[in-house]
């Protein structure tokens, strides 16, 4: 809750910015993507549907990472000087991360569902399952960095670079069918790909051919090896910090 108090009070719009932002990049997606370049690739249907969709998750999972990698370094002085507990303020502030952007996805569908380029099915039921599955590695993918980070401090550096390699590789501005078949077969191994799209195929009601079980057993090796490194190292942090 601080997390979100200070982010709000931070701005002069306050609350009202988690419900206009989203809005405004939908706004810009439609200007840019759909009135100046044009874009409309078959095998998309409407492309601001498909690349709204499959941005949103991204934009969840990426700020959850970055500011979880970040995040031990930059309240080094406030874990100084206040007990508090470290794994309590990373899962406070990542959840509030993460959450400002879902709000800002349910903004989207909102305005979808009124303009008619969407309609609600009970597919949607399954839409908190796979965003909890994007959580939780989110939150290993950045709690991991977040130790790493205490003690080689260019890591934040190398994650944000990798971050963006990780955003063009994943099938968000294009449909996954236009990658090559060598990186397509990697694609199963890449969460992020298998979540946008799950989450395009339950929200415009289309059968998805994905196999869960590989994403499934990347998230867990990823909780595991966060959770195990934070337990074996978390007596040292203040060391280094």
């Amino acid at each position: 809750m601080d997390e979100l108090r200070q982010r709000f009070a931070d701005g002069v719009l306050g609350a009202f910015w988690v419900l206009l932002a989203p809005l405004l990049q939908l706004a810009v997606f439609y200007f840019v993507f759909v009135e100046l370049f044009r874009s409309r690739a078959a095998e998309t249907g409407n492309y601001l549907v498909f690349l709204a969709i499959g941005f949103w998750p991204w934009m969840a999972f990426s700020e959850t990472v970055l500011r979880g990698t970040a995040l031990f370094v930059e309240k080094a002085g406030l874990t100084q000087k206040v007990r508090v507990s470290k794994i309590g303020m990373f899962m406070g502030v990542t959840l509030a991360s993460f959450l400002l952007h879902a709000v800002g996805f349910l903004m989207v569908l909102s305005v979808l569902l009124f303009s008619a380029e969407i309609s609600v099915s009970i597919q949607w039921l399954l839409l908190p399952l796979i965003w909890l599955v994007l959580y939780v590695f989110a939150v290993s993918v950045g709690l991991f960095f977040s130790v790493v980070n205490v003690f080689v401090r260019d890591t934040a550096k190398v994650v944000g670079l990798v971050m963006t390699l990780w955003f063009f590789v994943t099938p968000i501005f294009y449909p996954v069918s236009a990658l090559p078949s060598i990186a397509l077969q990697l694609q199963a191994y890449n969460p992020l790909s298998i979540v946008v799209e799950l989450n395009r195929g339950i929200v415009r009601a289309e059968i998805v051919d994905v196999a869960l079980y590989p994403m499934f057993v990347v998230v867990t090796v990823c909780a595991t090896l966060a959770a195990g490194l934070y337990r074996r190292v978390s007596r040292r942090l203040e060391e280094f910090l």
